[in-house]
């Protein structure tokens, strides 16, 4: 009965991947920044691995429609490089974000590895004492890794498997004092690790699927839910 419904969740997951694989193909536009230029918070939104900034547009237009400003980073492409080399394209993408907030608050929502790579871009900037923003949103985020990761031959994939450098990498990052709000589904066949950083509040939806915190209404509700309880502490 479980591996049912872990093969009804993939195959959902699956189109949903699929679409938006076709989508950044066909559809060529140049990434906009949605929400009011007056929005009271900004935020960065970074993708997971092998996907473009298209998978996060749903869960954007939702969040400004609820006055944020969201704004991508596009150079990632489809983001099949390493941490490492995805860090400082989010971290340019973020200091001119912060610049253009001019005090107000921005938060990092990162989705999958999304969300390892802006905690490690938030951590950097703690170490070098800059103005740090409010947090990050973490969803569906593999902080743990994944046995999945074992199985590919990605390199944007593989560096997530449970012990690797990568994961070692973000317990000590969590550790820094990044602000941080965990958003899982209910279940989510890509995420094998309950791994949370211990300080990090945590959400999850009723709806499965490591894509939901994208497409769902559920998700959109959580992601604000998640930059409220941020704000909270800030």
């Amino acid at each position: 009965m479980s591996l049912l419904r872990d093969l009804r969740i993939a195959m959902a997951d699956g189109v949903y991947a699929a679409g938006m694989q076709v989508r950044s193909r066909v559809n060529r536009r140049e990434a906009q920044t949605l929400g009011s230029e007056d929005a009271d918070v900004l935020a960065l939104a970074v993708p997971g691995a092998w996907d473009s900034w298209h998978f996060m547009e749903p869960l954007a237009t939702s969040l400004a429609a609820r006055g944020v400003r969201v704004r991508f980073v596009p150079e990632l492409g489809h983001h099949l490089m390493s941490v490492d080399e995805a860090a400082p394209l989010v971290a340019r993408a973020l200091e001119s974000l912060v610049e253009e907030a001019e005090g107000r608050p921005v938060v990092v929502i990162g989705h999958s590895k999304g969300g390892i790579v802006g905690l490690r871009v938030l951590a950097e900037r703690i170490a070098r004492n800059v103005v740090q923003p409010v947090g990050l949103v973490a969803l569906s985020t593999p902080f743990g890794g994944s046995a999945w990761a074992d199985r590919t031959r990605l390199k944007a994939v593989k560096e997530l498997r449970l012990s690797s450098d990568v994961v070692a990498q973000v317990r000590k990052d969590a550790a820094s004092g990044v602000r941080i709000v965990s958003i899982r589904p209910q279940r989510d066949p890509h995420v094998t690790s309950q791994f949370v950083p211990s300080r990090a509040s945590r959400l999850r939806i009723r709806r499965p699927g490591h894509f939901q915190t994208l497409s769902s209404a559920a998700g959109a509700r959580a992601a604000m839910w998640g930059i409220r309880q941020l704000l909270r502490r800030h």
